[in-house]
């Protein structure tokens, strides 16, 4: 009896109570101190619990968590209350049963109806909409897409860093005086890049979309990285080299992006109308084949010039001039020899010319957070260290990187996230 009253006696003294004003509830609850670090909280996630967070104007969920129990709802799991994380306090299963109403329903796109109907929508939510190019998709289409990505950050830990690890780096984008954000990010990222090398055993048909999204994310890291760095060509060979590392993964991934049903949705639209590239693109690779080189260009740097040059003619023609998807962004990388990035390394006049070029059409893909400006500023580093002589060889791209407009307009589906 003893023994019972005691249990009752420590049971009660941890009872909800509402402290900690804006603490999420399993903090308030356990009466430890939150750290409010969106999208969840430390102590949370260290727990991998569920954390909601409480604002003046409206609750908000954070939405990997509710991606975890999302992805218990799609494995079949009826009782809420059960999950893995052994939550049988009523007030969580209360809880619990509140995402339930928000997310339960059964149909492909029910999880994400009714979090895009809320008037408050949750800003990773809004962001990795964004940061994936999904707000480029139909609405049906984008939200298959975005429940799609609420399960895979529920099933991989290393989807859900590098949702983190974005979501942290586009706070700091917006106020690089928040350093703490920016260590967040990059030790998200890292953390991310870890699990994936030492827990992914190779691409399959379970993991395939998660290995996309990771990849992704390694992409869209560099770029926002880059956008307040120093302005150095050491700077843009790391995102080259980041870049063309990803098409490895890329070819991996190729056969199951080809027969992935949820990819079928994209299909429709999958091939714009006849295209024609516009007068000054079509005149900026005319001008490639009048490109120079210095009498101390070795016979190697010269090949590796001319097949990079070879290589943006085929991957300018195949883009149309716009560049619209990841694939797309990786291709010219890819296709560049070592000896052309090792030019570019030593600021070989010709290879900077050829970078610039590059930029000139990489200024027109979908503008997003973390490209907006980048292309213009990298093809300014390399034009730094170009002399005169090269100004007319120059001013076709100068033109394009300075007419382009912010927004790029979009042509079809294939201006799709994958």
């Amino acid at each position: 009896m003893e023994s019972v009253q005691r249990k009752e006696r420590r049971s009660s003294s941890r009872q909800y109570h509402r402290k900690s004003r804006n603490g999420c509830v399993p903090c308030r609850r356990r009466r430890v101190k939150c750290n409010l670090q969106p999208p969840i909280c430390a102590n949370c996630f260290r727990r991998k619990e569920l954390c909601s967070y409480s604002s003046q104007d409206a609750r908000e969920l954070s939405p990997l968590a509710a991606a975890r129990l999302q992805g218990e709802i799609s494995s079949g799991s009826s009782d809420v209350g059960s999950s893995s994380n052994g939550l049988e306090n009523p007030r969580h299963m209360e809880s619990n049963m509140d995402l339930w109403v928000l997310y339960g329903s059964g149909s492909l796109l029910g999880a994400w109806q009714r979090v895009l109907e809320l008037d408050t929508t949750s800003p990773l939510i809004q962001i990795m909409e964004e940061t994936f190019l999904l707000s480029l998709l139909p609405d049906v289409e984008r939200r298959v897409f975005a429940h799609e990505f609420s399960r895979l950050a529920s099933d991989f830990e290393y989807v859900q860093r590098t949702f983190t690890a974005l979501y942290e780096l586009h706070e700091w984008s917006l106020s690089t005086s928040c350093t703490n954000l920016y260590a967040s990010a990059y030790r998200h990222h890292i953390e991310a890049s870890v699990m994936f090398r030492h827990t992914q055993p190779g691409i399959n048909g379970s993991n395939w979309m998660a290995a996309l999204m990771f990849g992704i994310g390694v992409i869209v890291f560099q770029f926002a990285n880059s956008l307040k760095t120093p302005d150095m060509i050491d700077t843009c060979l790391e995102l080259l080299y980041a870049l063309r590392g990803s098409s490895k993964l890329a070819m991996e991934l190729a056969p199951y992006l080809r027969t992935s049903s949820i990819m079928l949705l994209t299909q429709p639209h999958s091939h714009p109308s006849n295209f024609h590239m516009d007068k000054a693109t079509l005149n900026m690779l005319a001008c490639l084949d009048s490109l120079s080189y210095s009498e101390d260009t070795t016979d190697e740097t010269k090949r590796a010039c001319l097949q990079s040059v070879k290589a943006l003619r085929e991957w300018t023609n195949e883009v149309k001039g716009y560049p619209r998807n990841w694939r797309q962004f990786i291709d010219w990388p890819a296709a560049v020899s070592e000896q052309y990035l090792t030019a570019l390394s030593q600021r070989h006049s010709t290879s900077l010319v050829i970078f610039v070029y590059w930029c000139a059409i990489m200024n027109r893909c979908p503008k997003r957070w973390y490209m907006i400006g980048w292309a213009s500023r990298a093809a300014t580093v390399a034009m730094r260290h170009l002399g005169e002589e090269w100004d007319e060889v120059l001013e076709i791209p100068r033109a394009l990187l300075a007419s382009e407009p912010e927004n790029t307009p979009i042509r079809s589906l294939e201006d799709t996230p994958i």
